[in-house]
């Protein structure tokens, strides 16, 4: 969304921070993957590039990383940037085979010259204003995913009820919910806030469909195995999560 290029700061400080629940959502997140080496992945709504590089991390032949925002994506191509990167850190390191650019996901004309073996996106289609918007994404993501080929989102829980106040979240996950008029809310993230829709489940999934996305399924969150301080701790959470993972697989 445009507004993150004001947000993309906070996004980024947030991001890089390791409260208990970042290990929830990137444990639960790549569970869901597993090997993404050798593929070429397109990553959409990639923010200031986390998951990008964790792909790469991950042995990703290739990723391209895609946001709306221009802000986020400056701050994404300055992070895998060698010059820019050994500066801050001279350990950073950064990846030829991953690229980026601004892209919204709704653009009913983008077309990679060669589909991709996955499609990612962590944190994407709740930024869909309208269930048009909502298929439009559906539809680029099917459009630009080879036959078999999957996708991956970890989303906001269609069951979750995003109008309640629980202060847990804010201490243990850094972010929180506020409520506008349904489907519509406001995420905050350091008295940051930036919108965000709550589809349902049924809506997802009828996009999907109409896309050629089929197999769909919704992935339970997970604590890493060996953790069960963190399990307790965020008990809460697993067993009433506000985001999910969603995997589909295109048809043909």
């Amino acid at each position: 969304m445009p507004e993150y290029d004001d947000f993309a700061e906070t996004y980024q400080h947030w991001s890089v921070k390791a409260p208990p629940y970042r290990q929830i959502e990137l444990y639960s997140f790549f569970k869901v993957l597993g090997s993404v080496r050798g593929l070429s992945i397109l990553d959409l709504a990639a923010g200031e590039g986390r998951i990008s590089r964790l792909l790469m991390e991950g042995g990703a032949a290739s990723v391209l990383g895609t946001d709306i925002s221009p802000e986020m994506v400056r701050r994404a191509k300055e992070q895998n940037d060698p010059a820019t990167a050994s500066r801050r850190d001279p350990s950073w390191r950064t990846w030829p085979a991953l690229r980026y650019i601004v892209l919204d996901a709704r653009d009913r004309t983008f077309q990679l010259e060669a589909p991709v073996d996955l499609v990612t996106a962590a944190y994407l289609f709740h930024y869909a204003p309208s269930e048009e918007d909502l298929g439009l994404m559906a539809e680029l993501i099917a459009r630009n995913l080879k036959g078999g080929g999957r996708f991956v989102t970890y989303t906001i829980n269609p069951d979750y009820n995003l109008g309640q106040k629980d202060p847990r979240l804010s201490a243990l996950c850094g972010f929180e919910y506020e409520a506008v008029v349904a489907p519509e809310y406001h995420l905050i993230i350091d008295n940051d806030r930036v919108s965000i829709w709550q589809w349902s489940q049924e809506a997802h999934e009828t996009h999907l469909l109409q896309a050629g996305l089929t197999d769909i399924r919704w992935h339970p969150l997970q604590a890493p195995p060996g953790a069960p301080e963190l399990a307790s701790k965020m008990d809460f959470y697993l067993t009433n999560p506000s985001c999910i993972v969603l995997s589909a697989v295109k048809s043909g």
